[in-house]
Formats: structure tokens, sequence, C-alpha cells
């Protein structure tokens, strides 16, 4: 039971931490920017299937 909690405890830090990461790479213009225009890309590809 131990194990397993620890391993739930890792993984909550895990996402704690790319949330964190993901607040400051989307913080930066940028960075949105360039996700955006990736995003309209995959999207405008999926469409033409």
């Amino acid at each position: 039971m131990l194990a397993e909690l620890e391993k739930w405890a890792m993984n909550i830090e895990e996402v704690r931490e790319a949330l964190i990461e993901w607040e400051n790479l989307s913080s930066k213009k940028k960075n949105r920017v360039e996700y955006e225009a990736r995003l309209k890309e995959l999207r405008d590809l999926l469409n033409n299937f």
C-alpha cells in the first residue's frame, strides 16, 4: 500500500511540474502563436481527409 501511495504522490508531483511548465510556455506570446499555428495546420490536415 505504501508503494502505491508513493507512486501516486510522484505522479501528482510530475503533473504539478508539467502544469507549471505549461503555464511558463503558454505565457510567452511567441510560443502561443507557434502553438496555435501548428494546431491550425494539424486541424486543416485532418479536415482534408
